[in-house]
């Protein structure tokens, strides 16, 4: 069983497991202009929209093993905001589930009862998979995206949610910005 660190709202908005959480304070860095944003320490850039603000914490997982110890893994997870509150994304390192189709499946049974449309979206960085979101279908306000964003080794989970939808497709742009970078050990 997979537990996950973490206490923030956001979390339970993208759909992420719930479970104990143990996490880095978060550090902040503002967008004033459409701005390139570098996380050495999580291996990748992008670009956020004018007056966007990232927040990046450590989150450590724990991870029960039938046969063996408790295992603590740890991850960099980035929050991006837009000025006034309205959308935010998530990034986060998942696991490869096989291979990307493989993945694509299984990230797709997840979002089912939000699932609007799934499209494949080729960005700079290669093939990507898009999901669109309507929380409505599940009784809640809300629409939102997922990318899955791999380099084949990697994958980077970008999970948007906004209130409604957005004017221009922010989300989109900074998928189009997503880019790996050699990792800060």
């Amino acid at each position: 069983m997979r537990r996950l660190a973490g206490t923030l709202l956001t979390i339970g908005l993208v759909g992420a497991s719930a479970g104990l959480a143990t996490a880095q304070e978060p550090s902040a860095s503002p967008a004033p202009a459409d701005q390139r944003v570098a996380v050495p320490e999580a291996g990748y850039a992008l670009t956020l929209p004018k007056g966007w603000t990232l927040e990046t914490q450590e989150v450590v997982e724990q991870t029960d093993s039938p046969n063996g110890p408790t295992e603590e893994t740890s991850s960099i997870w980035s929050y991006a905001f837009a000025p006034d509150g309205s959308a935010s994304c998530l990034l986060l390192e998942d696991l490869l589930e096989g291979s990307l189709d493989e993945t694509v499946a299984s990230h797709r049974s997840r979002y089912e009862p939000v699932l609007v449309e799934m499209s494949s979206v080729q960005l700079p960085l290669g093939r990507t998979v898009r999901f669109v979101l309507d929380y409505a279908g599940i009784g809640d306000e809300g629409v939102g995206a997922v990318y899955l964003l791999s380099d084949g080794d990697t994958l980077i989970v970008m999970s948007c949610i906004a209130p409604e939808p957005l004017d221009g497709d922010w989300w989109l742009s900074i998928a189009e910005s997503f880019e790996f970078m050699p990792a800060e050990e």
